[in-house]
C-alpha cells in the first residue's frame, strides 16, 4: 500500500467517522443533554422552596384535601339526624370510615366495624345473603341498595337500608360512599 493510499484510507475513515458522529452520535448527545437539563429542572421543582415549586403546590393540595375532609366529617357528625348514618368504603368494598350514628346504634367502635367486620352487625340468618349481595354490588361497581336487619341488644333489633354509590376518578372506581337509614324495630316478648 502506498503512502497516498494510506492517506486516502485515513481521510475516508475520518470523514466516515465524522459522518457517523454528525448523523448518529451528535443527535444522541444532544438528546442526552436535553434530558439531563429536564431532570435537573424536575429535581429542582420537586424540592420545596417556600412557595412556587411543584412540591409546594402538592403539599398545599394535600393539606387542603385533609382540611376539607375534616370539615366534611365534622359536618356529617354534627348535622346528621340519629336515624341516618354515613360511611366510606375502599374500592374493594371494605369499610374505611363510618359516622357516629352507626357506631352508636351498633354499640361498636370504628375499629370493630372496619373492613368487612360491619357484617357482624347483621342478623346471622341474613348475613350470607347480605354478604353475597354486597360482594356483587362492589364487583359490578354500579352501587345499589342493601336491606338487612341487625340485633344490637337482646331487645333491640334494627332495620338498615344501605345505599352504596361508587366514587370515580375519571373512569376508575376508587371507593364507595353511602348512607344507612336506621330504623328500630320493637321485638315482641314471644320473638325473643
Amino acid at each position: 500500500m502506498s503512502f497516498l493510499e494510506i492517506i486516502v484510507a485515513v481521510v475516508t475513515i475520518l470523514l466516515g467517522g465524522f459522518a457517523i458522529w454528525k448523523k448518529i452520535l451528535l443527535p444522541i448527545y444532544r438528546t442526552h443533554l436535553a434530558v439531563m437539563e429536564t431532570v435537573t429542572i424536575v429535581k429542582t421543582e420537586l424540592k420545596p422552596n417556600g412557595g412556587l415549586s411543584i412540591k409546594d403546590a402538592i403539599n398545599r393540595l394535600e393539606i387542603s384535601t385533609i382540611k376539607s375532609e375534616a370539615r366534611f366529617r365534622n359536618f356529617v357528625e354534627l348535622s346528621t339526624p340519629p336515624h341516618i348514618g354515613f360511611f366510606e368504603m375502599d374500592n374493594n368494598g371494605y369499610l374505611t370510615w363510618v359516622c357516629k350514628n352507626y357506631r352508636l346504634v351498633t354499640n361498636k367502635t370504628s375499629e370493630e366495624l372496619l373492613g368487612a367486620s360491619w357484617l357482624s352487625t347483621i342478623l346471622p340468618t341474613e348475613r350470607d345473603r347480605v354478604y353475597q349481595e354486597w360482594k356483587q354490588l362492589v364487583e359490578n361497581g354500579a352501587g345499589g341498595v342493601l336491606t338487612f336487619n341487625g340485633i344490637v341488644e337482646k331487645d333491640k333489633q334494627f332495620h338498615f337500608v344501605m345505599k352504596l354509590t361508587p366514587v370515580l376518578a375519571k373512569t376508575q372506581i376508587v371507593g364507595f360512599v353511602g348512607n344507612l337509614e336506621i330504623k328500630e324495630i320493637k321485638i315482641n316478648e314471644h320473638q325473643r
